[in-house]
């Protein structure tokens, strides 16, 4: 009886560890119909031809690697910012990333935020920042996800 309940115990810690060890794929964010990517200038998410890659689960957006902070919602026209995660408005580190269908690259996903969602990342300029979604399909607000393993 002894030995039965010890196997089962190690059993339920091995699915434990398999259920935990969950993939995350590198994917850069750009720009749609352009050559341009999420990248950081300091904490400020930016456009740049480079770009890094980014983690993106539980509707967080982190730098890959780093899962320590992420991608903030800073208010209506604000750029985005990343920023430790599990600040005073948790919250405002949630984001939807319409159609995530790993791994492919999928064309012309908006990012909106999850506690605000009529405001989306957009491009401005250089920068990325929040603004109001757009139900035309505003090329600004368009981004392809691009997967890197």
């Amino acid at each position: 009886m002894k030995f039965i309940l010890l196997l089962l115990l190690l059993l339920l810690n091995i699915l434990t560890d398999v259920a935990q060890g969950i993939v995350i794929i590198p994917t850069k964010i750009q720009l749609s119909n352009s050559n341009l990517f999420w990248a950081l200038d300091g904490s400020n998410v930016i456009l740049s031809p480079n770009g890094i890659k980014w983690a993106i689960y539980n509707n967080e957006i982190s730098p890959y690697g780093n899962d320590t902070v992420a991608v903030q919602y800073q208010g209506p026209g604000k750029q985005l910012a990343i920023a430790n995660k599990g600040g005073p408005v948790e919250i405002l580190e949630k984001w939807d990333v319409g159609s995530i269908i790993e791994p492919q690259i999928i064309p012309n996903v908006t990012i909106c935020s999850i506690p605000v969602p009529s405001e989306c990342a957009t491009a401005d300029g250089m920068k990325v920042i929040a603004n109001d979604k757009h139900t035309a399909g505003d090329p600004n607000q368009l981004w392809t996800l691009e997967s890197h393993f």
